[in-house]
């Protein structure tokens, strides 16, 4: 799923981001039974604010699943972890 909505994201069809329901559907998944990959999904949201903000907004409207991967992979522990570097640097 994760690589049909990666396909379909960027593909000429006259529904725009069609893909953005099967890419969403396919990290949920994934984020839900790897470590690794929830880990990697915190660290864009972390890197990228952009995208953080988007799926916050998105929150509200997305299914049960998708819900559960958005807030499971909130970045606010790397925050906290960027902050204490900080201070002690």
């Amino acid at each position: 799923m994760l690589g049909a909505g990666a396909v379909l994201v960027f593909a000429p069809i006259p529904i725009p981001l069609i893909g953005t329901a099967p890419l969403l559907a396919g990290a949920a998944i994934l984020s839900a039974n790897s470590k690794s990959f929830r880990r990697t999904v915190q660290g864009l949201r972390h890197r990228f604010t952009f995208l953080s903000r988007w799926l916050e907004r998105f929150l509200h409207r997305a299914p049960r699943i998708v819900r559960v991967m958005i807030r499971r992979t909130r970045p606010t522990a790397l925050y906290r972890r960027a902050r204490m570097r900080r201070r002690v640097a």
